[in-house]
């Protein structure tokens, strides 16, 4: 494929880079086609990148792969395809996990928030769209986890706190018909909207 003889002369780094520059190119772009456009140099980007989040990468290096996998996940979002969004979100919060556990963190906390935040909204649309109650709700859980990182990596950044608030506050009762923890979760939205508002 074209992205692994560019990955050969010129190193992961490079071509990676060169693709991830293209697909935000496209994805600023509001025209007709330009979305797929943005998805395919994304993914090509994607492709020249190591087969496993290695705690050896550098800062630069770092930012590009999560970059990569968070702008393809929102691309891919933007086109309807939200399982597949889900999973480059996941990629680059998995990258991230490794990464702080290596003590690389620094510096990538402000990616890695939003590659969560990204991952906690596609959680929140895949839920809204479930049929089924379980999944739903199975969805939502995985959306307040994901925000709950995206705030714990950035304290700063206010939609998370919003967006979890939302949340908490709309769950509802538990599958038993618990309101007691309806009304802790609720409490719980209050205090991130509070946080929210602080911020």
């Amino acid at each position: 494929s074209i992205s692994s003889t560019i990955a050969a002369e010129s190193g992961w780094v490079d071509a990676a880079l060169k693709f991830l520059v293209e697909g935000n190119k496209a994805l600023q772009v509001a025209e007709v086609g330009k979305l797929e456009e943005a998805i395919e140099a994304y993914k090509q980007g994607v492709e020249t990148l190591p087969a496993e989040c290695d705690k050896s990468f550098d800062k630069k290096q770092a930012q590009i792969i999560l970059s990569l996998h968070t702008q393809l996940g929102q691309a891919l979002s933007y086109a309807g395809d939200l399982q597949s969004a889900i999973d480059s979100f996941r990629s680059a919060c998995i990258c991230q996990r490794g990464w702080s556990e290596g003590g690389k963190n620094e510096g990538l906390n402000q990616l890695a928030s939003k590659a969560y935040f990204s991952l906690g909204m596609a959680y929140q649309e895949s839920a809204s769209s479930a049929t089924d109650e379980g999944k739903q709700r199975e969805q939502l859980e995985l959306s307040v986890r994901a925000y709950g990182h995206a705030t714990k990596l950035d304290p700063l950044y206010w939609s998370s706190y919003a967006n979890l608030g939302v949340i908490l506050a709309d769950v509802g009762q538990d599958g038993n018909g618990n309101k007691v923890k309806c009304l802790e979760m609720y409490e719980e939205g209050i205090l991130a909207y509070q946080k929210a508002i602080d911020i």
